[in-house]
């Protein structure tokens, strides 16, 4: 087997091929396969899309505090109660729907709410900024009454700022925030809707100038890239392809697939509160988490490998220092799956 490596100054990117015997001959079809598919890559738009990440990290929109956001608001419900000549007179609907939307405002985050929960108290939250009050507080946060811990999804909430957002009511920085925050959940499937509406909102939110949602949308598609380039290695009898960018992977695993035992090596992420996070939620497709412990952190950014399946957690197994870690497939960069020939 042979092996090449490309090195670029300023990324230190290296792609790794070990290949089979170049011996064998290409079968019927092989090379049009071929072709077509290194045209995808050709064709691809990713420098349009790396263009759109650069315009909107330069908007100034991008960079508004949630304060001056609020701000912003209570100016706009001011300037409501004012024709354009400025006089007095109230525009009864506009100055109903401000109302409106500042009812769907999270009086904890100030941010409008993405998973509204109605809270013991009558009153809307969003949905992880009054779980966290609610392990530190008894009272409410809107009333400083006694309040329980009960929590109940407002749907109706949901639909409401969803036609907010519709009626062009809610500021673009906000709705743009939304629907990335919406698409987050999605994919992480603690949302309704796919993967192809969490694609829609990701669109959503970069036509509003969203800069994080662009860069999403660029991750999307270079991972689309790497599948196209997978794809004509293996046309060309490549046993591994490994990809990497710096010291970090191309991307966490996208779904949790059975690995080789004692063979596989996954790279952690780097992100230790990202780490955190996904170890104490319940990964897609299973009931109960991972779990996080104190120890963790010193698992991100290294390599290990596979020594169980977890299916159960869809993770996996690694051993550090003489202990054994459960890693959600979505906190692994997958490595390989066998030797890699050098």
């Amino acid at each position: 087997a042979s092996a090449s490596r490309l090195h670029s100054d300023d990324s230190c990117i290296s792609v790794i091929m070990a290949s089979g015997s170049g011996d064998s001959p290409s079968p019927a079809g092989y090379q049009s396969d071929q072709e077509a598919s290194l045209q995808t890559l050709l064709d691809s738009d990713f420098e349009a899309k790396l263009e759109r990440v650069k315009a909107a990290y330069d908007s100034s929109e991008a960079n508004e505090s949630a304060g001056e956001r609020k701000k912003k608001r209570k100016r706009a419900s001011s300037n409501a109660d004012k024709d354009p000549q400025g006089s007095d007179l109230q525009s009864p609907l506009k100055r109903a729907m401000l109302c409106l939307l500042e009812n769907h405002i999270c009086p904890i985050s100030q941010s409008l709410m993405v998973q509204p929960m109605i809270a013991e108290d009558g009153h809307l939250y969003e949905k992880a900024a009054i779980e966290r009050w609610l392990k530190d507080n008894a009272n409410s946060p809107k009333t400083n009454m006694p309040m329980g811990k009960t929590l109940i999804q407002s749907v109706v909430g949901r639909q409401s700022i969803m036609e907010l957002i519709k009626c062009g009511v809610v500021e673009d920085r906000d709705a743009a925030v939304w629907y990335l925050e919406t698409a987050k959940l999605q994919i992480d499937a603690r949302l309704p809707g796919g993967a192809d509406v969490a694609l829609a909102n990701l669109e959503s939110a970069a036509s509003l100038n969203s800069k994080d949602a662009v860069t999403f949308l660029v991750g999307l598609h270079l991972r689309h890239l790497v599948s196209e380039y997978q794809k004509v290695a293996r046309s060309a009898g490549l046993d591994t392809t490994m990809f990497r960018f710096g010291h970090a992977g191309v991307g966490a695993m996208a779904v949790w697939r059975r690995l080789p035992e004692n063979v596989a090596r996954v790279r952690i992420i780097e992100d230790q509160s990202e780490l955190e996070r996904l170890c104490l939620r319940p990964a897609p497709g299973t009931d109960h988490p991972v779990k996080w412990n104190s120890r963790m952190p010193d698992i991100c950014g290294k390599e290990y490998v596979v020594t169980e399946n977890a299916e159960h957690r869809a993770a996996y197994a690694i051993q550090h220092a003489g202990r054994r870690f459960l890693v959600p497939f979505d906190g692994c960069i997958l490595i390989s799956e066998g030797p890699t020939a050098e």
